[in-house]
């Protein structure tokens, strides 16, 4: 499975804004001009390696524009984008097992985003924490869904509900 992070909701530094297009997934994009830095955040890897991206985007200033490309903070090396019209750019990142980043860095900047998609991760469904715990959950398939709790507590207590409410054995 694929999961889709969309560009309008990156952690943006710099100049670009969220423009509207009918080809677009979630018919938006982020149009960027001398932005500095995108991140998509919330990136949850089942396992350390190396996964498979998949970058919308388009050189709507002109081409051909490189850009440095970030896994976690620890950069990739330049990503050259020479479409002038939306395709993908694929390529592999390495991600460790937990939360990851992936980043977007200028060299040339001026162009747009509309997504990135990577294969074999999810993205969080909800983050609860409160004193000494924390509990994470991810979809990892269309029926399956990861729960990952740490506390200091001595005793755990989970009670889990179908999405009628009913308490489930």
């Amino acid at each position: 499975p694929k999961t889709r992070f969309e560009a309008e909701d990156v952690t943006l530094k710099g100049n670009g804004s969220v423009k509207a297009d009918p080809f677009c997934s979630g018919k938006m994009y982020l149009d960027l001009q001398d932005y500095k830095l995108i991140t998509f955040n919330g990136i949850y890897a089942p396992a350390d390696g190396d996964y498979q991206i998949c970058i919308s985007y388009m050189c709507n200033y002109g081409t051909p524009k490189e850009q440095y490309l970030y896994a976690n903070g620890t950069s990739l090396g330049t990503v050259s984008f020479e479409s002038t019209e939306w395709t993908i750019y694929k390529t592999t990142v390495p991600l460790k097992a937990g939360q990851n980043s992936i980043s977007i860095k200028n060299s040339w900047g001026w162009m747009a985003f509309d997504y990135i998609d990577i294969l074999g991760v999810s993205s969080p469904i909800e983050a609860v924490s409160g004193g000494a715990s924390s509990m994470i959950a991810y979809s990892s398939t269309s029926s399956d869904i990861v729960v990952n709790y740490e506390t200091s507590a001595r005793t755990i207590l989970f009670e889990l509900f179908d999405m009628n409410g009913k308490q489930l054995t």
